[in-house]
């Protein structure tokens, strides 16, 4: 299984109080110190964005000024819409595509869900021997 948020780097100090059903009974005042972050973490979404954003800059994508969640490439014309640990990547050839997860697969293990259908609650239909996108 691959998840976002625990790729993400924790750059503070987080503890965490043992689960009901594990704590150790030598040391039941202990408490874990995180270095990824997890699911249900109120800081997840936002520690896994500053783990991506200077990626996604070294890749030469800029950042939308009006909305902090688009990344664009002006030079290979890849669209990164980022809502919180999903990512829709709009790219103009399969190829670039192609060539865009191979370089954040370096940095990140990711899953390829395959041609977009729907995103946050927007139905997609995509015909390209058509040339268009409907949104639904």
């Amino acid at each position: 299984m691959v998840s976002a948020f625990t790729q993400g780097v924790i750059n503070a100090l987080l503890y965490l109080e043992q689960p009901e059903g594990f704590i150790d009974p030598k040391y039941p005042d202990y408490v874990l110190k995180l270095n990824k972050a997890l699911y249900g973490l109120k800081q997840s979404a936002r520690i896994w964005f500053y783990t991506l954003k200077p990626i996604l800059l070294k890749l030469e994508f800029t950042v939308l000024n009006s909305e902090a969640c688009l990344f664009i490439n002006r030079k290979t014309k890849v669209i990164i819409c980022l809502y919180v640990d999903d990512l829709a990547i709009l790219a103009p050839s399969k190829a670039i595509f192609d060539d865009f997860v191979i370089s954040i697969s370096k940095d990140f293990k990711i899953k390829n869900l395959g041609v977009i259908k729907d995103y946050l609650g927007i139905d997609i239909n995509l015909n390209i021997s058509k040339g268009f996108i409907k949104l639904n």
